[in-house]
């Protein structure tokens, strides 16, 4: 899969790196090589400002290798105190702006910052909240870590969409990261897992989206055996999704019943690539009392029922799971994981598709609906650009 040589120029430089999400607070002073002066406006009533940034490495400096001292930012304040943040790798500190990374309304401290190995090139990014006089690291935080498997997170801010409750904007900041853990016997590979998702914060609260995980050199019992199964969860069953073996569910159960939820958790799905590689992603439900607009909201009903059918007509299938019945007509409702290129990506447009049909003769997906007692609709959709979009709506009205 991967030459001796390439693994074993990663694991020399691996020794030197891991891990940039476990943060120290050292509050001591450090020589500044850089500062910029930054007045704190966020709370006027506030007696302590920060008055300088620094850091210790930067991409303007040229002598500085990326092998030595790790990188610290260190924030001075009005009070003549300071407080340094050990960022535990020898990044550089390319750039640094005010942005409201965790959407409180409030900006915030972001930091991009720059580390390379033989393996790849890190984009790293790292976000710091001052408020009310105290300031705390928000990004990496520590459910991303320990879901990536506390390694170096390759970043990329950007904007994405979210359930709207029609008082606030649902475009916000959210972060998409990317990482690699490697574990080594000498000179042989045993282990090699990546992972993607995407983070965003709302209400002092971080979510993790779209987490995949992709596992090499291990077999799919193995992976399953690793699943983490999270406090207030157990097992509900476990089985295959297709006849053919390919895809495993394991699905997760509350220990404790809540007549406002469903007792089904969430599910790990489980995708054995011809290339031996195996591919999990977490898929979880809202709560019955968020946003009917909310990502794989739950109708009534529901079974959870998992198929592996193609649904973009690219020779590759996908992952189909019901979502129960929605509207006084009862229609059945499906959220999808489409693959591109290795992953299985989750696909919102799909749950605007009532009672999905798929019509394998003209390469399209097909919904089906009924307005009232004489009126049904009849839905063409097709996958372009990336989403399901209707291409054709038909209106039929019988005679009472």
């Amino acid at each position: 899969m991967h030459n001796i040589n390439k693994y074993f120029l990663v694991l020399v430089c691996c020794s030197l790196v891991f891990s940039a999400c476990k943060q120290e607070d050292k509050g001591q002073d450090n020589t500044k090589l850089e500062k910029s002066k930054i007045e704190d406006n966020n709370d006027p009533n506030s007696t302590k400002e920060i008055s300088n940034v620094s850091w210790s490495f930067d991409s303007k400096d040229e002598d500085k290798n990326y092998y030595g001292e790790y990188t610290v930012i260190t924030f001075d304040f009005s009070d003549g105190t300071s407080q340094e943040f050990d960022l535990n790798v020898p990044c550089s500190v390319d750039s640094m702006e005010m942005l409201d990374i965790d959407n409180d309304g409030i900006d915030d401290y972001v930091f991009q910052c720059y580390f390379p190995n033989t393996a790849t090139e890190y984009n790293l990014i790292y976000a710091y909240s001052f408020n009310d006089g105290e300031l705390n690291q928000i990004f990496p935080f520590a459910q991303l870590c320990e879901e990536a498997g506390d390694s170096l997170l390759d970043c990329e801010q950007k904007e994405i969409e979210v359930p709207s409750d029609c008082e606030k904007d649902n475009i916000v900041n959210a972060i998409q990261v990317s990482a690699i853990d490697k574990d080594f016997i000498i000179d042989t590979p045993t282990a090699y897992k990546s992972y993607t998702a995407t983070a965003y914060c709302l209400d002092g609260q971080w979510y993790i989206k779209d987490a995949c995980y992709k596992t090499y050199d291990k077999s799919l019992e193995e992976v399953d055996a690793e699943l983490d199964v999270p406090d207030g969860a157990e097992i509900e069953y476990e089985d295959w999704v297709d006849a053919e073996h390919t895809v495993y569910r394991v699905a997760l159960q509350r220990t404790e019943e809540d007549s406002d939820e469903y007792l089904h958790l969430m599910d790990y799905f489980l995708f054995q690539e011809e290339d031996g590689c195996v591919i999990t992603i977490k898929v979880d439900y809202p709560s019955k009392d968020d946003d009917l607009d909310s990502d794989r909201y739950v109708g009534d009903v529901c079974d959870f029922d998992a198929e592996f059918v193609d649904v973009t007509f690219d020779g590759h299938k996908d992952l189909v799971i019901s979502l129960g019945n929605f509207g006084a007509q009862g229609a059945a409702g499906h959220c999808v994981y489409v693959y591109e290129d290795g992953d299985y990506v989750y696909k919102k447009s799909f749950e605007d598709i009532p009672n999905y049909a798929i019509d394998e003769v003209n390469q399209c997906i097909t919904g089906s609906s009924r307005g009232n007692a004489v009126t049904y609709y009849d839905y063409v959709y097709e996958y372009i650009d990336g989403d399901f979009v209707n291409t054709d709506t038909q209106e039929t009205v019988y005679d009472e």
